[in-house]
């Protein structure tokens, strides 16, 4: 059974549940939150982490490849070089976020809070998503052209 997409908000877990301890992290992190939490290279790949909250957790290195953020709280967290290829991040609160060196290819920052975020050598490219007028020119990061 694949829990790919799903949602896991709301939903109940005890000592009898089985599940992937992938999928239990995930569960941990949309119902009990995960702010300040390690979570250095860990693979949440296509989750469903919307309305999260990762205040000030350690994404380094983390893969977030089509993880859904909408209205998530990543307000000073740590997701330098961290994969967020099309990622959803709707409306996402990166505040003071350091995301130097993130791949953010394909991502969809529309309405996201970039106020102090270090974008310094993070790579996007032309199907990247910025918030209305936002000028990313100002911020270090590098456009990645695409081969056709």
């Amino acid at each position: 059974v694949s829990l790919r997409g799903a949602s896991l908000s709301g939903t109940l877990i005890d000592k009898n549940t089985q599940i992937d301890e992938g999928w239990l992290l995930v569960w941990e992190i949309v119902n009990l939150g995960a702010v300040n939490r390690d979570l250095h290279g860990c693979d949440l790949q296509r989750a469903d982490l919307s309305k999260a909250n990762l205040s000030r957790a350690n994404l380094f290195q983390a893969n977030l490849d089509r993880t859904d953020l909408f209205r998530a709280d990543l307000s000073r967290a740590n997701l330098r070089e961290a994969n967020l290829r099309g990622a959803k991040l709707f409306r996402t609160d990166l505040r003071g976020a350091d995301l130097r060196g993130a791949d953010l290819l394909g991502a969809d920052l529309t309405r996201a809070n970039l106020k102090d975020t270090d974008l310094r050598g993070t790579r996007y490219n032309n199907t990247t998503v910025w918030p209305l007028n936002f000028d990313v020119i100002l911020t270090g990061a590098s456009q990645t052209i695409l081969s056709p």
